[in-house]
């Protein structure tokens, strides 16, 4: 592993790390007639929860794979530069 393929790695861990405290969440407002209604759809915080808010987990999951795709592309490309 050369060293930019070390600071790839790096910078993925902290992306996902980044995703993990800054997560994907939708607005839900009950609703008696149709289940639920999706009022917001945004980021925020991990510690700003609030009443209706849904954690998304299925952006968070695209937004990983997107990360780890583009990083081992990244990884591949780094592997043939020589320091």
């Amino acid at each position: 592993m050369n060293t930019k393929q070390k600071k790839v790695a790096v910078a993925a861990i902290i992306f996902i790390f980044l995703t993990l405290i800054w997560h994907p969440y939708n607005l839900m407002m009950p609703d008696s007639s149709h289940g639920k209604d999706l009022l917001e759809s945004g980021y925020k915080f991990i510690w700003e929860s609030g009443a209706y808010e849904e954690f998304d987990y299925v952006k968070l999951l695209v937004e990983w794979l997107a990360i780890l795709i583009i990083s081992a592309l990244a990884y591949k490309i780094c592997e043939s530069d020589d320091e």
